[in-house]
């Protein structure tokens, strides 16, 4: 299961996954999330999750914010 959300607001990512985890016990995050993007060093956190800022890509351009995170059912 993969949890997008093109935001920068941790009320609308991280705070989203605590909510979801502690009602949802049968899904665990998956941390071999990754991304292969050029350019976007520092995406992957250590929590897991990739967290796409603005200032990624810059000279490609930009991009908007985004936050993903990845689920396995247990």
């Amino acid at each position: 299961l993969v949890y997008c959300t093109c935001s920068l607001e941790a009320r609308e990512g991280e705070e989203q996954i605590a909510k979801f985890m502690k009602n949802r016990p049968e899904f665990r995050l998956n941390s071999e999330l990754s991304i292969s993007v050029i350019g976007a060093n520092g995406a992957l956190t250590r929590e897991g999750f990739v967290r796409m800022r603005p200032d990624m890509l810059f000279d490609k351009g930009g991009m908007d914010g985004f936050f993903i995170a990845m689920f396995t059912r247990c």
